[in-house]
């Protein structure tokens, strides 16, 4: 076999192409973690293992000479996964958008009887909104009052949401143009999981409509890509009124959930002027995009 650097994937991960008799393949070594277990690998794996059996469009883990899905290397998990050819328009045309929108749909449906219900990740209120608030309070404490009082629209939409088998759980967790791939033929494929945990179903729908956020959505491509991509979602699994309401506040909530994650995971604490830029960015932004 022969090995060449992919370059770096999500924080820390290394990704590297794996070519063995003719055959490509993609290696992840995920970066290191204070999980000796795992969990959130092993969520991965597991999912899209439950994915793949059910004959949905998502990346295949080859698994090692053992059986097991991934394996352990200098203490970090390292997965291979088959190799995935295409690539995506973007903006996406509405007939890549809408199939891209109903495989999402299929996905959540299918994995309703997917476990484990305690997943180490899970994207609640709390994940979502209230510990990304934690975690900025100290870099502008002056103005995280203003933050707080910012989000609190936003935050009250998600509540409403309600909690069922078809609006919260399993997810991908990243589902955006980056982490899919069509064929010249139009063949569809789902990878990079890595963010997958349970959460609300809508959240899920956020990655891909980020041109909601801002003036993005204003370009006629964009909106035509996010309109199919909800008429793709829907034409296989309805969104509730509850769901549909809270769209505009999951996509400007993301912003919020990234930063937190930038600095719980990324390069935030070490880029604490950034952060607070961040932090006013966001008081201005929510306060305009929910009068909006």
């Amino acid at each position: 076999a022969t090995v060449s650097d992919a370059g770096q994937g999500q924080g820390s991960t290394s990704r590297y192409v794996v070519t063995h008799q003719g055959q490509r393949y993609m290696a992840k070594h995920y970066g290191a973690t204070n999980d000796p277990d795992h969990a959130c690998v092993r969520f991965e794996c597991d999912y899209l293992s439950h994915l793949k059996q059910k004959s949905l469009p998502v990346v295949r883990v080859v698994p090692a000479l053992d059986g097991s899905l991934f394996t352990v290397l200098d203490g970090r998990a390292l997965i291979l996964f088959e190799w995935m050819d295409g690539g995506i328009e973007w903006p996406s045309s509405r007939e890549q958008a809408t199939k891209l929108g109903a495989a999402l749909a299929e996905m959540h449906l299918a994995s309703n009887d997917f476990g484990p219900p305690d997943a180490p990740r899970r994207y609640d209120l709390d994940r979502l909104v209230d510990r990304p608030l934690r975690l900025l309070a100290p870099f502008h404490p002056e103005r995280i009052g203003e933050l707080i009082a910012a989000v609190a629209p936003l935050r009250a939409s998600i509540a409403g949401v309600p909690f069922t088998p078809d609006t919260f759980g399993p997810i991908h967790g990243d589902l955006h143009q980056g982490n899919c791939h069509f064929t010249p033929g139009g063949q569809l494929s789902v990878f990079d999981f890595a963010l997958s945990g349970v959460g609300y179903r809508t959240y899920d729908l956020t990655g891909y409509l980020w041109p909601m956020r801002d003036h993005h959505i204003d370009d006629p491509a964009m909106r035509e890509s996010c309109e199919g991509f909800l008429a793709g979602y829907q034409s296989v699994r309805s969104l509730t009124p509850e769901e549909v309401a809270s769209i505009p506040a999951f996509v400007q909530i993301r912003t919020l959930w990234e930063t937190g994650d930038w600095v719980d995971t990324g390069t935030g604490k070490s880029q604490p002027e950034d952060v607070r830029k961040a932090i006013e960015y966001m008081i201005n932004h929510f306060g305009v995009a929910e009068k909006g």
